[in-house]
C-alpha cells in the first residue's frame, strides 16, 4: 500500500503509577493475574519523532537510552502487529527520547507502543484503512499487557493479566505528586519470579501466598475508592499495598528507605509503582512535598496533579 510523504510528527507518551498491586493468581502459562488501579501521568514522558521515509516497508528505531534493544522493543512489536493486522506498513524512522526511565515500573515502553499504534491508526485512515477502537485495543494487547491502558489514558482498574480494563472515577487533583526515580532498573520478570519463589518458600504445603495476598491488595484498592467517595484530602497516612515490594525491597533496600522518608515527611501515602524501581508519594501540602523532594538524593519529579 502506498503512502504520501509527511513531515516529521512528534508524539508524546506519558506514564502511569500503580495505586495498589495485588497478585491474585497464576495461570498455567505462568502469566500472573493482578488487580490494580493504573493512574495516568502526563509527565515524565517520552518523546517520539516519527519520520516517514521512502524505501522498503519497515521501522527503524533510534534510542538515546541504554538497555533497550533498537531492533526488538515495544515499538518494533507495535509496528509489526499493526502491519500484519491491516496491511498498512509504512517505512518509518522513529527517534525515541526517553524521559521515562526503563525498568522503573512506570510503563514507558507500553506508553510508547500505544502512541505509535494511535499514530499508525490515524495514518492508515488517511490511506483508506479504518481501524476501530476495539480492533486497536486487541492489537495493543498483542504487543503487551499494559499497552491497551495507554490508548485510553484515564484511571482504570486493571485485572486479568493486565488486559481487563474498567474505568474508575478517581480524581487525585487535590494531591501533589513526588515521584522518585532511582538510577536502577528492576526487571519485571525477575520481580514476579522472585515473588513466586518467596511464596513457595513460605508455603511448603502448597497453599499459595498469591491467593492470600490478594485480599490485602484488593482492600487497598477498595479503600482508595472509599477515600475518593468520602472526599479528599486523606487525614492520615494510608499505605496502598504493592505485593511485589517485599521481594524488590529485599534486593534493593534503598527503595524501602525512600518510601519511609516520604512517609516521614508527611505523605498521605507512598508506594512502589509496579515492579519498581520508582517510588511515588501523594501529599496534600505543597511545602511538605517540596521538602521531601529536596531531602532525596535520587532524581525526583514533583508536580501538582490538579493540572493533569
Amino acid at each position: 500500500m502506498s503512502t504520501h510523504q509527511q513531515a516529521p510528527v512528534l508524539l508524546r507518551a506519558g506514564c502511569k503509577i500503580n495505586l495498589g498491586l495485588a497478585i491474585t493468581g497464576l495461570r498455567e502459562d505462568r502469566y500472573h493475574l493482578i488487580d490494580s488501579i493504573f493512574y495516568p501521568l502526563q509527565t515524565p514522558c517520552d518523546l517520539l519523532r516519527v519520520d516517514e521515509r521512502k524505501g522498503p516497508a519497515g521501522l527503524t528505531v533510534h534510542i538515546d537510552a541504554h538497555g533497550i534493544d533498537p531492533e526488538n522493543n515495544t515499538l518494533t512489536k507495535a509496528w509489526k502487529v499493526f502491519a500484519e493486522q491491516t496491511g498498512f506498513a509504512p517505512a518509518l524512522d522513529v527517534h525515541l527520547e526517553k524521559g521515562i526511565p526503563w525498568g522503573a515500573g512506570l510503563g514507558g515502553g507500553s506508553a510508547d507502543a500505544a502512541a505509535l499504534l494511535r499514530h499508525l491508526s490515524e495514518r492508515s485512515r488517511e490511506n483508506g484503512v479504518v481501524v476501530d477502537d476495539q480492533t486497536l485495543a486487541a492489537m495493543a494487547a498483542r504487543v503487551g499487557a499494559d499497552v491497551p491502558f495507554f490508548l485510553w489514558n484515564r484511571p482504570m482498574r486493571v485485572t486479568g493479566i493486565g488486559d481487563i480494563l474498567e474505568p474508575v472515577d478517581l480524581d487525585l487533583s487535590p494531591f501533589y505528586l513526588v515521584l522518585v526515580m532511582p538510577p536502577m532498573n528492576v526487571s519485571t520478570p525477575w520481580a514476579y519470579k522472585s515473588y513466586d519463589e518467596l511464596c513457595l518458600g513460605q508455603h511448603a504445603k502448597g497453599r499459595s501466598k498469591v491467593t492470600e495476598n490478594s485480599h490485602s491488595g484488593l482492600k487497598a484498592l477498595t479503600d482508595m475508592v472509599k477515600v475518593r467517595k468520602e472526599c479528599l484530602p486523606i487525614q492520615s497516612p494510608v499505605e496502598l499495598i504493592n505485593d511485589l515490594e517485599p521481594v524488590v525491597f529485599r534486593r534493593y533496600p534503598g527503595l524501602r528507605n525512600i518510601k519511609e522518608l516520604l512517609l516521614d515527611h508527611g505523605a498521605c501515602t507512598a508506594s512502589m509503582s509496579g515492579s519498581g524501581s520508582s517510588i511515588f508519594a501523594l501529599f496534600t501540602d505543597r511545602a511538605q512535598a517540596q521538602a521531601a523532594a529536596l531531602a532525596l538524593e535520587w532524581p525526583v519529579h514533583l508536580s501538582s496533579l490538579a493540572g493533569m
